[in-house]
């Protein structure tokens, strides 16, 4: 199965929260954590999470998730994606922008 940048953490946070933020918001959201996770295991530069933050924005698009949210509640979402492999969670981690 493909992986879509942002919508694995995306769809968690749409589960959540529907219909207060719409899909493409939540993607957003979504692409931003996923950025930061990349950067946090060394694989994007801290400054590229900005870059990504600020063109998102840029778009009028939230970059943070609302506030109510557990870290709990987003991780019981991931678990039952359909595209884990077993109870493996599957993000993309990106390497580069563009």
């Amino acid at each position: 199965a493909t992986l879509n940048y942002g919508h694995t953490i995306g769809h968690a946070i749409e589960g959540l929260v529907s219909p207060q933020l719409l899909h493409g918001e939540c993607v957003s959201i979504g692409c931003v954590w996923e950025a930061e996770l990349a950067a946090r295991l060394g694989h994007i530069p801290k400054e590229a999470v900005g870059r990504i933050k600020t063109c998102l924005a840029s778009y009028h698009l939230p970059v943070k998730c609302p506030s109510g949210l557990s870290l709990e509640n987003l991780m019981g979402k991931m678990a039952v994606d359909k595209k884990n492999e077993g109870k493996t969670i599957r993000c993309t981690i990106i390497t580069s922008i563009g």
